[in-house]
């Protein structure tokens, strides 16, 4: 999950859901902390979700309870 700074002030963000296939890093990057990234990779990106911390605890619940 990533919030953009205009996301932070409207209580927005965005859920990004990567596969294996998708080149993670964890490094700082400005593009990114500003809501903006590749989402061309392979994964779904889902923009300006209101409360996003709850929407992705919603998902993140549901992808460990199917996860075998």
């Amino acid at each position: 999950m990533r919030k953009g700074i205009l996301q932070r002030i409207y209580g927005l963000g965005t859920i990004y859901l990567a596969t294996l296939a998708t080149g993670s890093t964890s490094s700082f990057s400005l593009f990114y902390a500003l809501g903006f990234g590749n989402v061309s990779a392979s994964g779904v990106g889902v923009r300006d979700i209101l409360n996003p911390d709850d929407a992705y605890e919603k998902i993140r619940g549901m992808a460990e309870t199917h996860n075998v």
